[in-house]
């Protein structure tokens, strides 16, 4: 989790949170918004040989007034559950192993780094960064929160 006095008005800080959410993956990001946020879904399939792991991230920001500013609190968590074929012997049906990992706050401080990065770029305050640029394919799978593997960055 991470929080931030940013200068705009809450719904102005609320939106702009939302635009970053919306363009890491605008057809696979869902939300659910409240008085004083959202909460947002993205979900995220991943094929490996003979696997999937299917990955939600959760995305939960609330905005309180301070001042003329907004004090933005941003939380992401992350729930998987993956499925892998296991071949038994050549020619015999091969059972499905399952295991699951329940939802976990995503501590890396990268991941809210690239967050904080882009949405002061959409508050004209520097450049967008891109996955690419971020470095997501070295940093882990923390980093799918916000960046999607084989497909291209949307930028505004």
């Amino acid at each position: 989790m991470t929080t931030r006095i940013v200068d705009a008005k809450p719904e102005q800080a609320i939106s702009t949170a939302e635009k970053v959410l919306k363009l890491a993956d605008p057809n696979d990001t869902r939300f659910n918004h409240r008085n004083d946020g959202f909460d947002a879904v993205r979900h995220s399939v991943t094929w490996v040989i003979f696997a999937f792991i299917d990955e939600y991230f959760l995305w939960t920001v609330t905005a309180m007034p301070e001042g003329q500013r907004t004090s933005l609190r941003v939380n992401a968590s992350r729930t998987s559950a993956s499925t892998t074929a296991a071949m038994v012997a050549p020619g015999v049906a091969a059972p499905l192993m399952t295991g699951a990992a329940p939802g976990h706050a995503i501590q890396d401080p990268k991941l809210y780094a690239l967050f904080w990065s882009r949405f002061d770029s959409l508050q004209g305050k520097g450049k967008w960064t891109t996955c690419d640029e971020f470095g997501a394919p070295n940093t882990g799978s923390t980093a799918l929160a916000l960046c999607g593997i084989g497909r291209e960055d949307f930028k505004p």
